[in-house]
C-alpha cells in the first residue's frame, strides 16, 4: 500500500494530501478539534515519509498539527511541535522571515498557557521585535503579538 500512495503522490497526487489538510482545518474552524487533530496526523505522516524534513510542507504540517494539539489543550505537546517548526523555519528562512517570527509568537501563547510566563514573556518579545523590523508595527500579525505579549504581562502580575 505505501509503495501505492507513493507513487500517486509523486504522480501530482499531493492534491490529494493539501484537500485533507484544508478538510482538517474547515473541521478545526467548526469546532472539531478531535478529527482536526487526526487529519493533521496523517497529513504531517505522508509528508515526512515522502519529503525531506527540512521542507517547508513538512513544517507546514508540524504547525498545524501544533495548533490543533493546543485547541485541545494539549499544551506540551503542542510546545515540542512548535519549537520544531521555529528550529526548522529559523534554519530555512532566517530568524527574521514572518513565518518563523509567527510559529515563535505561536510557541510563546502554548508557554503562556502551560504557566511559564517569564519564558512567553521573552518569546513574544523576540517576535514582536522581528515582527516590527519586517512587517512594520501596524501589521496585523504584529498587533497580534503585541496583544500576545499583554496577555502574557499581565498574567504574570
Amino acid at each position: 500500500m505505501y509503495r501505492g500512495v507513493r507513487r500517486l503522490l509523486q504522480s501530482g497526487g499531493f492534491g490529494l494530501i493539501d484537500c485533507l489538510d484544508g478538510l482538517a482545518k474547515r473541521w478545526q474552524t467548526e469546532g472539531h478539534h478531535f478529527w482536526a487533530e487526526k487529519a493533521f496526523r496523517g497529513t504531517l505522516f505522508v509528508r515526512k515519509a515522502l519529503l525531506p524534513s527540512e521542507h517547508p510542507e513538512v513544517s507546514r504540517s508540524l504547525q498545524n498539527l501544533a495548533a490543533a494539539l493546543q485547541r485541545r489543550g494539549s499544551l506540551a505537546q503542542a510546545e515540542d511541535l512548535y519549537r520544531q517548526v521555529v528550529a526548522a523555519r529559523r534554519g530555512r528562512l532566517g530568524a527574521e522571515h514572518p513565518l518563523t517570527l509567527s510559529s515563535l509568537d505561536n510557541l510563546g501563547t502554548v508557554l503562556q498557557g502551560q504557566g511559564k510566563g517569564e519564558e512567553a514573556v521573552s518569546i513574544h518579545r523576540e517576535a514582536m521585535k522581528g515582527l516590527k523590523k519586517v512587517l512594520g508595527a501596524g501589521h496585523l500579525v504584529t498587533l497580534a503579538c503585541m496583544s500576545n505579549l499583554a496577555m502574557a504581562l499581565q498574567s504574570q502580575d
